[in-house]
């Protein structure tokens, strides 16, 4: 029970990562003397998060103050079966994964869970099986130079394995069984270390297409999702989650990010708008902000929007389906769930 309780005065980042460790999409929120105090899920989050909300701020003000729950007397009543079919009831028209149970002082004494039935992290594996995973492994990997002057950046080792290999064991815990590379440079490497695998493919670009032209190429393969990642992205969020929310909200794109605090190492004066006087300073300001870290869900209409062996971006893209009017989605993610290792080379 205690990994789905959080106290009210956590921040937004911190029950990010706690959700990110469960099952369920729901937490419950308790106050310094364990009352209970509301509930807070991922949505709240996301709408949190996109809104411009701080990761930093707790997230008292984001709970959900008057939720479902049930008294430990009438929680007593209930049978296994009728408690099932209230938690199936409330999940699939209220989006409810959990019912808190309270004592007469309103504190929290058990939490009925979505694991009574068959759990949603497996019905939603059972869908990723057919979704096929595109490592976009083709770049030169400039920033992780000197080491790609001799491998490319899928061979990279990191946590001793390969950045391919790590994406790859990742996703196949959610049941991802179709591995397509997009490959360019050094290809030969690549596919002389993956072909042997089984359920790999490999799609190979003529000349470089740009972040996400090379997708032009799979457009005849059968599919209605498509799961996008840079080989250079090394993630471990939970893949069910976001796969589920890309679902249910029935959008075209989705892209995952991160929120990032970025420091400026100076002092930063500001002037007097009308007058251009000094107004004050202010050392080494930072902004936070929602990045890109490059995983995505695209629909099958999505993919149709790619011109053929023409350089596209993901930038691109993305402005297209906007002009489209496509749905587009944004899905927060843990930053301690992510690594750039194209960062790495830096240091």
């Amino acid at each position: 029970m205690k990994k789905l309780i959080i106290n009210e005065t956590k921040s937004i980042k911190q029950s990010l990562f706690k959700l990110e460790r469960n099952k369920e999409k729901c937490l419950v929120a308790v106050n310094k003397k364990n009352y209970f105090s509301g509930t807070i899920n991922d949505g709240d989050i996301r709408r949190a998060i996109t809104k411009g909300a701080n990761v930093e701020s707790n997230i008292k003000k984001y709970l959900q103050k008057k939720p479902f729950f049930l008294t430990l007397e009438k929680f007593k009543k209930m049978k296994s079966n009728q408690l099932q079919k209230l938690l199936e009831i409330k999940r699939n028209f209220e989006n409810i994964d959990i019912i808190p149970i309270l004592n007469n002082k309103k504190q929290v004494v058990k939490i009925i869970t979505s694991s009574l039935l068959n759990s949603q992290s497996k019905t939603t594996s059972n869908k990723l099986n057919e979704v096929p995973l595109v490592i976009m492994a083709g770049g030169k990997g400039t920033r992780l130079k000197p080491f790609t002057n001799f491998f490319p950046k899928a061979l990279m080792p990191f946590s001793n394995v390969t950045a391919a290999d790590f994406i790859i064991n990742h996703f196949r815990k959610y049941g991802i069984k179709d591995i397509i590379f997009s490959i360019n440079y050094k290809k030969n490497l690549v596919k002389s270390y993956f072909e042997t695998q089984n359920n790999i493919d490999f799609i190979e670009e003529k000349k470089p297409l740009g972040t996400v032209g090379s997708l032009s190429l799979i457009k005849d393969k059968k599919f209605e999702n498509l799961i996008v990642i840079n080989c250079d992205s090394m993630i471990t969020a939970n893949i069910s989650k976001l796969f589920e929310y890309h679902k249910n909200k029935k959008k075209d794109l989705t892209l995952a990010v991160t929120s990032q605090k970025l420091t400026l190492p100076y002092g930063a004066c500001f002037l007097d708008k009308k007058t251009h006087k000094f107004q004050s300073i202010i050392e080494k300001p930072s902004t936070t902000h929602l990045v890109n870290i490059g995983l995505y869900i695209f629909k099958k209409n999505i993919i149709n929007l790619i011109p053929k062996n023409k350089k596209f971006d993901i930038g691109d893209l993305i402005n297209l389906a906007k002009k489209k009017k496509k749905k587009i989605g944004v899905f927060p993610v843990s930053a301690e769930n992510w690594i750039d290792i194209g960062n790495l080379g830096k240091n």
